[in-house]
């Protein structure tokens, strides 16, 4: 269906350049020939999150994985998941997850 394609190929087009953290909203319209305002719109009723909280959440859950394979920092699973400011991270992770990526990480450690 036409909502799932859009979400796979803002994914893909997200997963392909998670590092870059200058990623834009501009870019994913740019790459799927759409206008931010028709990009916005789309995201907006497909997932029920603005563009950005979309990206902020494909962040976080790339993030996750990262820390559940427990071979980077926190500081360096933030520069990977293209967040440029590691408190800005922890900021996001808690938002989405109430708790922090070192919480997480130890939480993990006591199961």
């Amino acid at each position: 269906d036409d909502a799932q394609e859009f979400i796979r190929q803002s994914v893909e087009f997200f997963n392909s350049n998670i590092a870059n953290k200058n990623l834009v909203i501009e870019d994913f319209a740019r790459h799927l020939n759409m206008s931010r305002t028709a990009y916005y719109n789309k995201m907006k009723a497909a997932t029920g999150l603005s563009p950005v909280d979309f990206i902020k959440q494909m962040r976080i859950k790339t993030a996750l994985k990262l820390l559940d394979e427990g071979k980077l920092s926190v500081t360096d699973v933030a520069y990977r998941t293209g967040f440029s400011d590691p408190k800005y991270f922890a900021r996001c992770f808690k938002a989405e997850m109430n708790m922090t990526p070192t919480q997480y990480l130890n939480g993990k450690k006591n199961v």
